[in-house]
């Protein structure tokens, strides 16, 4: 863990942000989706519910997508 967070602060201090956490909106453009989860409420629609692989930036240019597992809301019929 420690080595984690050195090589974590090196690249922040070149500029390079680590982005892909539980609870964001998913968003096209900076996430790519592995797999689709059925979630129990509306505000989870949409949103990353785990992380399998973060993703990371340089200011507006996406490095690499981060891979996730995007929260699915079905109303029931």
């Amino acid at each position: 863990q420690i080595i984690q967070k050195q090589l974590l602060d090196s690249i922040k201090k070149l500029g390079i942000e680590q982005f892909g956490k539980v609870g964001e909106a998913f968003n096209p453009y900076k996430h790519e989706a592995v797999r689709e989860v059925g979630v129990e409420t509306q505000d989870e629609d949409h949103t990353v519910v785990s992380v399998e692989r973060s993703g990371y930036s340089i200011g507006t240019h996406i490095i690499r997508p981060a891979q996730v597992s995007v929260g699915t809301f079905a109303k029931a019929k």
